[in-house]
């Protein structure tokens, strides 16, 4: 395959060029990875994905969250990376979009005393359930834990807000003329999604919990982790 070698500006023109007679829908991906635990907070790597509704391109934002462990409210985002994949066509294929006030997630470890933090293999979720009460799990310590649906929906569409206004939509080619397609509020709690992987983070305090949503029709995605706080 003949590779090109153009300026950034160029390339996104040609791009666009190519995908005007069709392109895909465009859809956003949000996929949490945990990433670190310290005495008083969990971290979060966020990634979002954007094809701009175009083939051959993904925009990729990746944000830090900070989630406080004895409210289950975030304390805030920092942004990591901005990069766009322009695909095989291009010599440089990786390109690096700027961002102020970058950071390093694993300073985290430093500078919070932090210890990496991972889904457990052991996890179970046949005692874990979404409904129109919220988010229910019960934990092998019979203790429940639990989100209002209310409550959960509030800390799902604040948390992906905070995530576009951090780093906005660029446009880029014919597939971003139209809205914004991040909507956080588009997503049907209960129709959309279900519970994912959960598990006892500090017994009897709080138990973390990751919501798994898709929407079929713009192959758009969401894995997103919460903290449930116990109920006495």
């Amino acid at each position: 395959m003949r590779k090109f070698t153009r300026s950034w500006a160029t390339s996104l023109f040609l791009i666009a060029a190519g995908a005007a007679g069709a392109t895909p829908p465009q859809a956003v991906d949000v996929i949490d990875t945990l990433f670190a635990e310290s005495e008083g907070a969990v971290w979060v790597l966020r990634e979002v994905r954007d094809n701009h509704g175009l083939h051959t391109v993904v925009q990729t934002d990746i944000v830090l969250v900070e989630i406080d462990k004895a409210t289950g409210e975030e304390r805030g985002q920092k942004p990591v990376k901005r990069v766009v994949d322009l695909g095989l066509d291009f010599e440089e294929r990786s390109r690096l979009l700027p961002l102020e006030e970058a950071v390093n997630p694993y300073d985290v470890y430093d500078i919070h005393a932090a210890w990496p933090l991972h889904t457990p293999e052991s996890w179970r979720g046949e005692n874990s359930w979404l409904d129109a009460e919220g988010f229910t799990f019960i934990g092998y310590d019979d203790k429940r834990y639990q989100m209002p649906l209310e409550a959960l929906r509030a800390r799902v569409e604040g948390s992906l807000v905070q995530s576009r206004r951090l780093m906005p939509l660029i446009r880029i080619g014919a597939g971003t003329i139209g809205p914004d397609p991040f909507d956080p509020a588009d997503w049907s709690l209960t129709e959309e999604c279900r519970m994912g992987p959960v598990f006892v983070l500090e017994p009897g305090k709080s138990a973390l919990a990751r919501l798994d949503c898709d929407e079929e029709a713009l192959f758009s995605r969401l894995r997103m982790w919460v903290l449930l706080p116990v109920q006495d």
